[in-house]
């Protein structure tokens, strides 16, 4: 770790996180108002059990010198994500058409000209009383103010909706995931040829490569260059370590549950071990020449050191392969990840 990262590390600690809290606490205001026992009750369960979703995402508030306040636009839409994820996992319903409906709503929260839909339209549970709107508000009023929004705007787009596909396939009954995952990965197999098709769905998965892009937009003078830039470094790259870290701690959990686990689609663990250094190379690789390289990078050791620091990790037998992941990401990640086992212990992520 450099002084840089260190410093960055520190900024997330004392600013970050308790900004982070106090939007959630506004969020749990609004779920007062809930009228379905069943939305409110996985609405609260996101919020808990999926906090740190939205303290990572908060760290791209950190990002370059412009200073204007994006953190209630991440928190707001890595809470979307959060709460549709779990109105897809948990019901008995399977319907394209409802799903796709539900993740209209992160459309809308990064346009706001979008036109007003019911996202609830087609799902058997309605009445949120206004917090999915809410969140939507938070977020488009946030970035809409953003100086070169409009620059942004078609790429995030366009990694929102690859975000929402993959809700939509990963949650369809579970002989007809698989074929539909791999189709769609062969419309996209040609300019990722690197890729299998589960690490390319991993890759969708990640909310990263929006966050990066919303974080640069609050600069005046964002060129296209660097939004290209941007976006070949975290996609695939750093969304694919995210999300395939994140299925990693998670096999035990997913086997129970008969949910689908990217990992598991390794031969063996040393397959997966190589695959993960793979990644890890290629995202600390595409971050170099990128304008504040000190920002990607603590975001990488950032991501491992947290997720890597999980009690699963542990329980799972994973120790090795995580220690030779932090290891591989410099030995000053291995402290890190002593820091986040130490915030874990104190309940602050």
């Amino acid at each position: 770790m450099t002084l840089a990262e260190d410093i960055l590390i520190g900024k997330f600690i004392v600013q970050i996180l308790p900004g982070v809290e106090k939007e959630l606490k506004c969020y749990h205001k609004i779920l007062e108002k809930c009228p379905s026992h069943f939305l409110r009750s996985q609405a609260l369960a996101s919020l808990k059990h999926k906090r740190f979703h939205a303290q990572g995402g908060g760290f791209f508030q950190l990002y370059g010198s412009h200073k204007k306040d994006i953190l209630p636009a991440l928190v707001a839409l890595q809470t979307i994500s959060d709460y549709l994820d779990n109105l897809c996992d948990r019901t008995d319903i399977f319907s394209m058409q409802a799903f796709k409906t539900l993740h209209l709503s992160m459309e809308k929260a990064i346009c706001a000209d979008k036109s007003c839909h019911n996202s609830y339209l087609f799902y058997p549970f309605q009445n949120d009383g206004g917090y999915l709107e809410y969140l939507e508000k938070r977020c488009s009023s946030c970035l809409s103010a953003l100086p070169s929004y409009k620059l942004a705007q078609n790429d995030i787009l366009r990694l929102v909706k690859l975000y929402s596909q993959l809700q939509v396939a990963k949650h369809i009954a579970p002989r007809e995931r698989e074929p539909m995952l791999y189709s769609w990965f062969l419309l996209h197999r040609r300019s990722l040829p690197e890729l299998y098709w589960w690490e390319f769905a991993a890759a969708t998965g990640s909310t990263l490569g929006i966050f990066i892009l919303m974080a640069a937009a609050r600069n005046p003078k964002l060129t296209e260059q660097e939004v290209q830039s941007l976006l070949k470094a975290y996609f695939p790259w750093i969304c694919g370590l995210h999300i395939l870290l994140d299925y990693l701690i998670d096999q035990e959990e997913d086997y129970r549950e008969g949910d689908l686990n990217f990992t598991t689609y390794y031969s063996d663990n040393k397959m997966t071990k190589k695959r993960l250094l793979f990644f890890l190379t290629r995202s600390l690789e595409a971050v170099k020449s990128l304008p504040h390289p000190s920002f990607h990078r603590a975001a990488i050791k950032g991501m491992l050191a947290l997720y890597l620091s999980d009690p699963k990790v542990k329980e799972q037998g994973m120790e090795g392969l995580a220690f030779s992941l932090l290891k591989s990401a410099g030995i000053k990640t291995v402290a890190m990840r002593r820091l986040c086992s130490a915030l874990r212990r104190y309940h602050l992520i």
